[in-house]
């Protein structure tokens, strides 16, 4: 018998046949069941009772142990009862005996109440009663035949830890029985003290450092720490950490308690915020110097959790403090700029803002542009210039402003890209955007004598064709053509369309720009921005 949803949630035929053979009330069996935590610390979004194959995702996201519990052994020594609490992702410490929670049995090393060491976990289909008190999995043998370990559970060792650490684990089980915490000293719902919970499980396996790690219980401290230097280790070879998943053993659990459960306890919203300054700040850092911003954008941040971290976080570095040695070209306005400065006028830049992308790189200078022409913020100028997402841009701003050694000669080196652009004849950027805003193809005829021969001008193409006029009449980001957009590739995804753009730029000969000059005049004449 492989039950699938076995000790997450019952299906009414399930219940039914259970009840009969042990009269046990639905209620009751419901209790069993990790549904029974579903809209507190579990999100069983996603189970469809009638599909098996929806208990993976769910068992991938949520914070529980699907197919195994943890144990107290001293707690097993006593009852055979194995509460429910004790398959939660955050169970760690039995609060009444003092001890870690223990997450696989010493002789046969196979995870409690999995049953099989080998597998799908199964259930036992013959009549033979299994004694409550020992472990039970069932391994292989040579001559295929299943040994059920006998390990006693009541005396598996299990380590004690600190009355504090057993404390904190009181606190988040009354959030678990009560639907109600606090963050801060301000009441939330259990739901949001968990999300809070997991963002800042995710913010310390980022930021954790030694000194973090020394103040929590040994017995807990050398596995985080050593787990927190895998993740690093991953998200410098490229991969994915996983910030968000849930603890994989007691220990881990325990850490997390020790670092986290304090800071959502503190008394008030200021002690908390203190709390929190040293691993907003760390996060901060490594955005900085490594460019990325998506650190923890796959965790969400709840509400309880936003002002606190806004205030911790600390404050951009600041280059805009100083006057530059050249005063602002005043014919040049923001309607001049253009989304992206060429790569000709970037390049005596490239020596403020190391290890930074070309396109990164020349975003950032666009705006910096803006601030000269007057915009008072970051957010202002990418308003200013009309930026899809200007809060991406603050973002942006942020994680290079960090890299400017020298900010009078960054400034200085804005303004001389300045008058170069003023030099060599204002174009009317924002104009230009405005009358090609619905350049999303382009006349067969046009683009059919440009291509290598055996080449047809084909829808998508033509969409190319008009993304490459697009880009080359406003010097936008190609990703934001308006033949780029999601809209006019029907079935396609975002991937799809850089790959097929990609593949159109091998077929670019040199002579396409200037053979599509005379295009790119008559089509500015007939907008009206020539």
């Amino acid at each position: 018998m492989k039950p699938p949803f076995f000790g997450t949630a019952l299906t009414a035929t399930h219940a039914g046949r259970i009840r009969a053979v042990t009269g046990l009330e639905a209620a009751e069996l419901q209790a069993m069941q990790l549904s029974a935590f579903d809209g507190r610390v579990l999100d069983m979004t996603g189970l469809d009772l009638a599909f098996e194959r929806s208990v993976q995702p769910v068992s991938l996201r949520e914070w529980a142990l699907f197919d195994s519990s943890r144990g107290c052994p001293p707690c097993l020594a006593a009852s055979p009862v194995w509460p429910l609490w004790w398959r939660l992702g955050l169970a760690a410490v039995c609060p009444e005996h003092r001890v870690l929670l223990v997450d696989v049995c010493p002789r046969c090393e196979v995870r409690l109440q999995r049953g099989t060491g080998t597998g799908t976990r199964t259930l036992p289909t013959r009549g033979r009663s299994l004694d409550p008190r020992l472990c039970n999995a069932r391994l292989p043998t040579r001559d295929r035949t299943a040994w059920m370990c006998d390990q006693v559970l009541g005396e598996i060792p299990a380590s004690a830890v600190p009355r504090s650490l057993a404390e904190s684990q009181s606190r988040v089980l009354a959030a678990v029985d009560s639907g109600q915490a606090q963050v801060g000293g301000r009441a939330v719902a259990a739901t949001e003290y968990f999300a809070a919970f997991k963002y800042l499980t995710a913010l310390a396996r980022v930021c954790v450092s030694a000194a973090d790690l020394a103040r929590i219980p040994p017995v807990v401290a050398g596995v985080f720490g050593a787990d927190v230097a895998e993740r690093r280790r991953q998200r410098s070879a490229g991969s994915s950490a996983k910030l968000g998943t849930s603890p994989p053993s007691s220990a881990h659990a325990g850490a997390l308690l020790a670092l986290v459960e304090p800071v959502l306890a503190a008394p008030d919203q200021g002690t908390c915020r203190q709390m929190l300054q040293p691993w907003v700040g760390e996060v901060a850092r490594q955005r900085r110097e490594s460019g990325k911003n998506a650190l923890l954008r796959q965790i969400p941040q709840p509400p309880c959790l936003a002002s606190l971290i806004a205030v911790a976080a600390p404050s951009a570095p600041r280059i805009v403090g100083l006057l530059p040695a050249l005063e602002p070209p005043h014919l040049l306005e923001t309607r001049h700029i253009p989304h992206l400065v060429s790569e000709d006028d970037y390049a005596p830049l490239t020596a403020h803002l190391p290890d930074t992308t070309p396109v990164r790189g020349r975003r950032f200078a666009t705006l910096a542009l803006a601030r000269r022409t007057g915009s008072a913020t970051w957010k202002q100028a990418a308003e200013d210039l009309g930026l899809r997402d200007p809060n991406r841009a603050v973002y942006l701003t942020g994680a290079l402003a960090g890299r400017i050694a020298d900010p009078d000669a960054f400034w200085y080196d804005i303004d001389r890209t300045a008058h170069a652009l003023t030099e060599r004849g204002l174009i009317d950027y924002q104009a230009r955007r405005r009358a090609l805003a619905g350049l999303t193809t382009m006349p067969a005829g046009v683009l059919a004598p440009l291509l290598p021969p055996g080449c047809e001008p084909t829808a998508a193409r033509l969409r190319h064709g008009a993304a490459w006029l697009w880009r080359h009449l406003t010097s936008g980001d190609i990703r934001e053509a308006p033949a780029h957009e999601p809209t006019q590739w029907a079935g396609f995804q975002i991937a799809s369309i850089h790959r097929s753009w990609h593949r159109f730029t091998l077929l670019e000969t040199p002579a396409l720009p200037q053979s599509l000059t005379a295009f790119s005049t008559e089509l500015l004449r007939q907008k009206g921005c020539a």
